[in-house]
C-alpha cells in the first residue's frame, strides 16, 4: 500500500507539472514554480532556526518521550501555530487543560519548576519568532516574487511548451517494419499507437488488481488463519 499510494503520489505530480503546457493553469503553475527559487536563502534561515529550537527542546524533553515526538509536535507548534503541539513539549499548559481533557499532562518536566518555566520561555519566544517575524516575512516575500514572475509566466509557458514539444518529437517510434506493415494493411501510425496502448491496458488493470484486491484479501485470509 505504501509502494502504491507513493507510486500514485508521484504520478500526480507528474500529470500536474504536464499541465504547465495547457493554456489555463500552464503559465499560474510555472509562476508559482519559479517563484520559489529565490526563496531559498529564506527557507535555509528558516530550517536553521528549526534546528536551533529543537535541539533546544530535545535537551529538555522528558526521558519517556522519543526524538520524533518532539520534532513532529516542535514543527506544529512553530509552522501550524498549533497551541497542543506547543503544550505537549513545554510548560504552556498552566492551566493544566491537558489534565481535565486527557487526565494527564503530556509534558512533566519530570517535575521540576525550573525546567517548566524554561520551556514555556523558549517556547514563547520561538513561537513569536516564527509566527510573527519569519511566517509573515516568506509570505511577503513569496507575494513580492510571485508578482516580479508573473509577467515572465507567459514566456516561460511558451518555452515550456516548445520544450515538451521537442522532447515528444525525439521519442522513440515504433518500428518501420511494423508502420509498414500497419501501413499495408490499411491502418495508420496513430492507429498503430493506440492498439498497442490497448494491449497494454489488461497488463496495467492487472497489476492494480494485484495491489488492491488480491493483496489485501490475501493478508485478511492470512490474519484469520493465525486467527484460528
Amino acid at each position: 500500500k505504501v509502494l502504491a499510494a507513493g507510486n500514485i503520489l508521484l504520478r500526480c505530480c507528474w500529470i500536474v507539472l504536464e499541465f504547465r503546457v495547457v493554456p489555463v493553469v500552464g503559465p499560474l503553475i510555472i509562476a508559482v514554480l519559479q517563484s520559489f527559487a529565490p526563496m531559498i536563502g529564506m527557507f535555509a534561515f528558516m530550517g536553521m532556526m528549526f534546528v536551533t529550537f529543537a535541539f533546544t527542546f530535545l535537551t529538555m524533553k522528558d526521558d519517556n518521550r522519543s526524538i520524533t515526538y518532539v520534532l513532529l509536535n516542535l514543527y506544529q507548534a512553530l509552522f501550524l501555530t498549533d497551541s497542543d503541539g506547543a503544550e505537549s513539549i513545554s510548560g504552556m499548559d498552566i492551566g493544566h487543560q491537558q489534565t481535565l481533557d486527557f487526565g494527564a499532562e503530556m509534558y512533566t518536566g519530570g517535575g521540576n519548576s525550573w525546567l517548566l518555566t524554561a520551556t514555556t520561555a523558549c517556547m514563547l519566544f520561538a513561537t513569536s519568532s516564527f509566527s510573527l517575524v519569519l511566517l509573515n516575512l516568506t509570505i511577503g516575500m513569496y507575494t513580492k516574487f510571485y508578482e516580479m514572475q508573473e509577467p515572465l509566466a507567459r514566456l516561460g509557458f511558451q518555452q515550456c511548451r516548445a520544450r515538451i514539444s521537442v522532447m515528444f518529437m525525439l521519442r522513440p517510434a515504433l518500428p518501420a517494419s511494423f508502420l509498414a506493415k500497419i501501413g499495408a494493411a490499411g491502418y495508420t501510425a496513430s492507429a498503430a499507437r493506440w492498439a498497442v496502448s490497448i494491449l497494454a491496458l489488461p497488463f496495467f488493470l492487472l497489476s492494480l488488481l494485484v495491489v488492491f484486491v488480491l493483496e489485501p484479501a490475501y493478508h485478511a485470509y492470512d490474519a484469520h488463519d493465525h486467527m484460528h
